[in-house]
């Protein structure tokens, strides 16, 4: 199954243009919310590109953290145990921050590069 990217909308109908996108490796932990509200949490591979709020690119190490889902990822397929390469969003100016926006599944028996007590 593959997710479909979704772009925020902007009041001029203009899509919000993300701070930064990036692609991780992840599985996930848990989904807890509904809505607006859904955050996804995931034991994700390291970000070594990653650039933090001020834009300084210190990279992410890897870590469980929650990421909010965009409306048109199907939240339902993000269950406990199940492993993706995860595209999110970085909306510095937003709530959640980071957004998953597409979701595709790695193949069964995928190695991930994730610490034992991320999980």
């Amino acid at each position: 199954m593959v997710m479909l990217v979704v772009l925020n909308a902007c009041g001029d109908g203009a899509p919000a243009r993300p701070d930064a996108v990036y692609r991780v490796r992840g599985e996930v932990v848990a989904a807890e919310g509904k809505g607006d509200d859904l955050r996804a949490i995931i034991a994700h591979e390291a970000i070594p590109e990653f650039a933090d709020r001020s834009g300084t690119k210190g990279g992410m190490p890897a870590m469980k953290m929650a990421f909010g889902v965009a409306a048109g990822v199907d939240a339902a397929a993000l269950v406990p145990g199940s492993r993706w390469q995860l595209t999110f969003e970085v909306h510095w100016r937003e709530e959640p921050a980071l957004r998953i926006v597409a979701a595709d599944p790695l193949p069964p028996g995928t190695q991930l590069a994730v610490p034992p007590d991320a999980h």
